[in-house]
């Protein structure tokens, strides 16, 4: 079984993401999983030959020895089951092409039921690596990670983020159910940077919350809006990468075309963004959503 997905990075930025033990265990977290690795010469470094890798959900175990990879191969990591998951292989490739770097996990051996459910969990974890990968690949971007962090007391404003998700000319909006006086409202989902983190990560990690999705982050799309409390609202358009959105924290979620937006009761903090959707709407180009193949 065989996902791929082109990643819009050099190969030296993907084989480092695809290597790196945060990326698999940002991968696991946003499918419900816990992946531990142990016998690591450098606790916070790459994966290595020998590595043990111990991944769980729901009671269930699964262990993989990191095995090393064919000398001058296109295999980045590879995967070998022992004990219980014993006969069950994982590799993860990359390959440079003219268009980005190519990358390609699968699951071969152990039972069918297994291979399916972590061939879904390396289709999670592509999204990631492009994620790590595009990011380090582009280098600092102080639009959107120099954030200042502060509050009402005369210091810099509370930055809180929303994903403006687009789809087939219709924007993603989610039904709010909370506080009470805001319940039935509808925004673009997202929310608080928290101190330390970029608003790039707080988008990403947001909406993968929310929606259980894994986007790319792009553009600003209209002003900084004060919407009170020392709190200031900044919107970017999100890509797609990976999953289905389906709300964790709304009741509801409505893709919304350009006719409609102005009729949707908005939250007030984000009715300034109607006139901004709207262009994004009114100027839209369908383009391939980047997901890897049979998701």
């Amino acid at each position: 079984m065989r996902a791929a997905l082109l990643v819009d990075a050099p190969d030296p930025a993907v084989r480092d993401a695809i290597l790196a033990a945060g990326t698999w265990a940002r991968a696991a977290t946003a499918t419900g999983m816990t992946f531990v690795v142990s016998r690591r010469s450098r606790p916070d470094g790459a994966l290595e030959p020998g590595d043990l890798v111990r991944i769980a959900r729901n009671g269930r175990r699964a262990l993989y020895r990191v095995a090393a990879p064919e000398p001058g191969g296109a295999d980045v990591v590879r995967l070998d089951g022992i004990g219980a998951t014993g006969g069950r292989h994982v590799t993860v490739t990359s390959a440079p092409t003219r268009a980005g770097s190519l990358v390609t996990v699968e699951v071969n051996g152990g039972r069918s039921p297994g291979r399916v459910r972590t061939l879904r969990a390396l289709q999670v974890l592509l999204g990631i690596v492009t994620l790590v990968a595009t990011g380090r690949s582009a280098g600092a971007r102080p639009a959107l990670d120099a954030v200042p962090i502060g509050g009402p007391d005369g210091g810099a404003a509370r930055v809180v983020v929303a994903g403006v998700l687009v789809r087939d000319a219709a924007v993603l909006a989610a039904r709010r159910t909370y506080p009470p006086q805001l319940t039935g409202r509808w925004e673009c989902p997202g929310g608080k940077v928290e101190p330390g983190e970029s608003e790039t990560d707080a988008l990403v990690r947001e909406l993968d919350e929310e929606l259980n999705i894994v986007v790319r982050v792009g553009e600003r799309i209209g002003p900084d809006l004060d919407i009170g409390d020392g709190h200031e609202l900044h919107a970017y358009l999100v890509e797609l990468i990976s999953g289905d959105p389906s709300p964790t924290v709304h009741d509801a979620i409505r893709w919304v075309h350009a006719d409609e937006v102005d009729d949707l009761a908005w939250l007030p903090s984000d009715a300034p963004l109607i006139p901004h959707l709207r262009a994004v709407l009114d100027s839209y180009e369908p383009s391939a959503h980047v997901r890897p193949s049979g998701a």
